[in-house]
């Protein structure tokens, strides 16, 4: 029996059809499409086959599902599926090994990546799509996102694998307006499509000359539709999370999966110590735990501090 290289993702196949009636309904007869995170290839495959008049190139930070994507794209006859390539979102440079892309693209599209990687990886997308797509592509990203005011499906806690803090630091199923604020320095505003059954396609047009390398935001440039809330990042390993405005820090690190230390959480026992490396917090207490020397210094208490803009921690 000849060997099949085809490796098998229930999601994708289940996916596949929804996810294409959007692409169909977005999308013009003919161009050209850079895939990020192809995993076993079976969204290039599906695509390609049913978009002929659009090349499809499909990549991924590691090698080892190459020919899984090359054997889905046989199977289905889609001869406009090229070579998959390596390529890391965090690069500046892209793809990683070859010639770097001289031609744009238009539509870069990503699915079922930025739940399971760093916040980082979020902000290296957006500057990857800021250099690639042509000025009326389309960056589309599928996976499973919080709304507002939309209950959480169950499906969606379960494709976050129980241990994704600890072995991919930093994964955490976030909201799409903390997609959308990452993205704003990079990207136009952004709208998302529901595609049955659990998820959602998020589409992006075409991006704007990127301000920051790291996709951040001052408070300033937050028009009234942006959601009001920060970013938090941890030094030295750059872990990053949201950080709402009512909510104490420390809760906001947990919730995207970063350990500090804890215990009273009420601003007495000053377990959780840290450092604010940069930006601001209010406390809703007279007194915090912390001597004026050591606010003055820069020390704070992540248990009862509550972020005013963008921050820096560090344990």
């Amino acid at each position: 029996m000849p060997f099949d290289a085809r490796e098998h993702s229930p999601a994708a196949a289940r996916n596949s059809g929804p996810i294409l009636a959007v692409l169909q309904a977005l999308l013009p007869e003919r161009g050209a499409a850079l895939e990020i995170a192809s995993g076993t290839g079976q969204h290039a495959a599906c695509f390609g086959a049913a978009l002929p008049g659009w090349t499809w190139q499909p990549t991924d930070a590691a090698p080892h599902g190459f020919a899984s994507i090359a054997a889905w794209s046989a199977n289905a006859g889609a001869s406009n599926v090229r070579a998959p390539l390596l390529l890391d979102v965090l690069s500046d440079r892209w793809p990683s090994t070859g010639p770097t892309f001289t031609a744009p693209f238009d539509l870069i599209y990503c699915a079922n990546m930025l739940h399971i990687a760093p916040w980082a990886c979020c902000a290296g997308l957006m500057q990857g799509a800021a250099r690639h797509l042509a000025p009326t592509g389309h960056l589309v990203t599928y996976g499973p996102y919080l709304e507002d005011d939309v209950p959480t499906a169950p499906a969606t806690w379960r494709s976050m694998p129980a241990c994704a803090p600890k072995t991919r630091p930093g994964a955490f199923v976030r909201s799409v307006t903390s997609h959308a604020k990452r993205s704003a320095p990079a990207c136009a505003w952004p709208h998302a499509t529901r595609c049955p059954p659990i998820t959602c396609c998020w589409c992006g047009n075409a991006p704007r000359p990127a301000t920051d390398p790291l996709g951040t935001m001052s408070d300033s440039s937050l028009s009234p539709m942006t959601a009001p809330f920060f970013i938090a990042r941890v030094a030295p390993d750059g872990a990053q999370c949201d950080a709402w405005p009512d909510q104490p820090l420390l809760v906001s690190l947990e919730q995207g999966g970063i350990d500090w230390p804890s215990s009273c959480r009420n601003g007495t026992c000053r377990t959780c110590l840290g450092q604010l490396r940069q930006g601001s917090v209010r406390y809703e207490i007279e007194w915090p735990g912390l001597s004026s020397e050591e606010m003055a210094e820069g020390c704070v208490l992540p248990c009862v501090a509550y972020p005013v803009s963008d921050v820096e921690l560090q344990p």
